[in-house]
């Protein structure tokens, strides 16, 4: 067992992958969601692995900054760092001559679903946030709260302010979609983006929302993605029940009885292993399968 931050986790630090059964590894980018940790999300990215899947999880660097000035170029980065961290997989020596090049998949939770979409070529309308808000701020306060920046980090991210040199200098953005196989959305963020945008997008879609999110809460995220993206290529699985944090390895008991950690507080009664679980299940039988 080794240390990855809180967590006590077995795995082997610079192994080598081992060598496939049959054919070569899909590779999937798991983006976090809003100042969260690549290593919250260690249970999916080893369930994965287990199952024959090369797993890359990039750690947001600019988190810290989002809801202020430098929100647009935090969130640009966000894209920026899903993008490296396929190109670093396809470059890695041990890993480039297992990975299979026809096979590639994304995990995007809560703002990382925003993140992978934005990578597939999700484009936004600031008016549609404006008039969702106008009309369902009570309804939706958690996303209202925040509308007017993811807008503004969703323009920045198509490029519709591209006459802005001091952004453009902190990133190596490149506006070109990656064209993902299959995507899987856990609790994503949805209201902003243009359904004709995501109309575009033709990778076939796992939609997880998680019945009693009160942060993205329905019928406003993933139901509005489920109907923007429409057709046979999405799925639209409504299993999950908890709270919008409960995708979130749960933390050690020695942290949490010394500091209180808002997004590792459960419901009486619910239980994080178990559902994670059912979450990695579904994801990875959407991934395995034709």
């Amino acid at each position: 067992m080794k240390r990855l931050g809180p967590f006590e986790v077995s795995y082997a630090h610079n192994g080598k992958p081992a060598a496939p059964k049959t054919g070569l590894f899909p590779l999937v980018v798991l983006s976090h969601g809003n100042s969260g940790r690549f290593r919250n999300h260690h249970l999916t990215a080893a369930a994965l692995a287990e199952l024959g899947l090369v797993v890359v999880a990039p750690q947001h660097t600019q988190d810290q900054f989002i809801g202020g000035e430098q929100t647009i170029a935090a969130m640009q980065s966000r894209v920026d760092e899903v993008k490296a961290a396929l190109a670093a997989a396809r470059s890695n020596a041990p890993l480039r001559n297992s990975i299979d090049a026809q096979k590639t998949y994304a995990i995007g939770y809560s703002l990382g679903g925003a993140t992978v979409l934005a990578t597939a070529g999700a484009e936004v309308d600031r008016a549609l946030a404006d008039a969702h808000c106008a009309k369902n701020a009570a309804l939706d306060p958690d996303y209202c709260a925040a509308a007017p920046w993811w807008a503004r980090w969703l323009e920045r991210v198509r490029g519709i302010f591209s006459s802005q040199p001091q952004l453009q200098k902190q990133s190596n953005f490149a506006t070109a979609a990656v064209r993902f196989d299959k995507i899987a959305l856990v609790a994503p963020l949805g209201q902003g983006l243009t359904p004709q945008s995501l109309g575009t997008i033709h990778s076939k879609v796992l939609l997880l929302p998680i019945q009693g999110d009160q942060i993205l809460r329905a019928p406003f995220h993933s139901e509005y993605l489920r109907d923007a993206l429409k057709g046979s290529h999405v799925q639209f699985n409504t299993k999950l029940v908890g709270h919008h944090f409960g995708f979130i390895t749960p933390f050690p008991k020695w942290l949490t009885d010394q500091e209180a950690i808002p997004i590792a507080i459960d419901p009486p009664g619910f239980n994080r292993v178990p559902f994670i679980s059912e979450a990695n299940r579904g994801i990875a039988n959407f991934f395995l399968s034709p």
